[in-house]
C-alpha cells in the first residue's frame, strides 16, 4: 500500500467514531494523523500546524465543529475542512457548506464517502 504524506487531523469527541475514521485513513496509506477531542483543541492543533485535511464532528462540547470551521476559517480562508455528524439534515448540510466546508460525510462512515472527499482535495491541490 501506498503510503501519503498529506496531514489529516481529525476532532471528534466520540472515541468510537474518531478511530473508525482514523483508522480508515489509515488503511487508505494516511499515516500523519492527528485526533482531537474538541473544537478549540482543532483550532489550538491548526494553529501550531496547520493540517492538509481536516475532518471535523459538528456536535463536540467546548466548541461546535461549525464554529470551528468559522475559526479555522478566518485563520486560513484555504483550509480543506470536511463536516462529519450523524445528523445528516439538510440544514446541517447546507450549513456547513455555506460556511465553507468542502464536504460532508454521514457517520456512519463509508469508504466511498471518505475517499470521495479525499478525492476533491487531490484534485484541488493538483489543480493549483
Amino acid at each position: 500500500m501506498e503510503t501519503n504524506s498529506d496531514s489529516v487531523l481529525i476532532a471528534d469527541d466520540n472515541h468510537i467514531s474518531l478511530d473508525l475514521l482514523k483508522g480508515l485513513l489509515a488503511s487508505l496509506g494516511y499515516v500523519d494523523i492527528k485526533c482531537v477531542m474538541d473544537g478549540d483543541a482543532a483550532i489550538a492543533s491548526y494553529q501550531g500546524k496547520k493540517s492538509d485535511i481536516l475532518f471535523l464532528d459538528i456536535n463536540m462540547p467546548v466548541k461546535s465543529g461549525l464554529d470551528t470551521l468559522k475559526e479555522i476559517r478566518a485563520v486560513d480562508p484555504n483550509a480543506f475542512v470536511v463536516i462529519v455528524s450523524g445528523e445528516c439534515s439538510a440544514a446541517n448540510i447546507q450549513q456547513s457548506l455555506a460556511l465553507g466546508a468542502q464536504g460532508f460525510v454521514v457517520k456512519p462512515y463509508s469508504v466511498s464517502r471518505v475517499k470521495e472527499a479525499l478525492d476533491k482535495y487531490r484534485k484541488g491541490k493538483t489543480s493549483v
